[in-house]
């Protein structure tokens, strides 16, 4: 079993601390932090595979999310090329004011563009198990999505909190004049092959009972089914 608590350079201070050099750019040291977490998932699966394991089950309870770190981490999962429909932004040139007079307006995402492809680099590519619950979100669900989408992994536990593509760059600010507020909202959505929104969260294949249930049961349950079943093959042409 391999946990990944979460997905964001941002959450793992030793990693920041080790990696910093004076004279860093933040962004630089985001990639380097990145590049260092990287590097331990490695070499976990590499501990892994020489303890004899066969078969990977992914822990992701609990795992909010992050940034785009995470296709560099789905890419370790697979030697195979992914396909997934890319997120769609809020369109900030289109005037949606008429619907205050019950006037058709222009749509509020822009329009669906080339699916994302992603090639994995086989790090491994035995059969592979994600575990997910109601926290399991964002940057996460993407992780299950690519991964669940095009029949390399097999999903146990609840359905995902349903974050979605959520908060780009921080999120569109709205203001709203005749109250004086402004409001943060997500500008961003991301869907799966069958046309559904991410914020309606990701089913898993295999239900396994998460709320209040005790982890070391919960995990107990994930680790027998992931014995128990096998994952669904493998398709050379994964659906867009």
């Amino acid at each position: 079993m391999l946990r990944i608590a979460a997905l964001g350079e941002d959450s793992y201070l030793a990693a920041c601390r080790e990696a910093f050099r004076p004279g860093m750019t933040a962004r630089g040291l985001r990639m380097a932090v990145r590049a260092r977490l990287q590097q331990s998932l490695m070499e976990a699966i590499d501990d892994l595979k020489a303890r004899g394991a066969r078969r990977l089950l992914v822990d992701l309870t609990g795992n909010g999310g992050g940034t785009e770190w995470v296709t560099e981490v789905v890419a370790l999962m697979t030697d195979q090329t992914l396909v997934r429909p890319a997120g769609r932004l809020v369109d900030p040139a289109c005037d949606r004011s008429a619907i205050w007079r019950g006037e058709p307006v222009c749509p509020v995402l822009a329009p669906a563009g080339e699916p994302l492809r992603l090639t994995g680099n086989g790090h491994w590519v035995g059969p592979l198990f994600i575990l997910v619950d109601h926290e399991t979100g964002s940057a996460s669900e993407d992780f299950v999505a690519w991964l669940q989408q095009n029949r390399v992994a097999l999903v146990l536990g609840a359905r995902t909190a349903g974050a979605g593509c959520g908060y780009v760059n921080g999120g569109g600010r709205i203001r709203l004049q005749a109250g004086s507020l402004d409001v943060m909202a997500p500008n961003c959505a991301r869907f799966l092959n069958d046309g559904t929104n991410e914020i309606e969260g990701i089913t898993p294949d295999v239900e396994i009972a998460m709320d209040g249930a005790n982890r070391a049961v919960a995990l107990a349950a994930a680790l027998s089914a992931a014995s128990a079943r096998p994952v669904p093959p493998l398709t050379s042409t994964p659906a867009a």
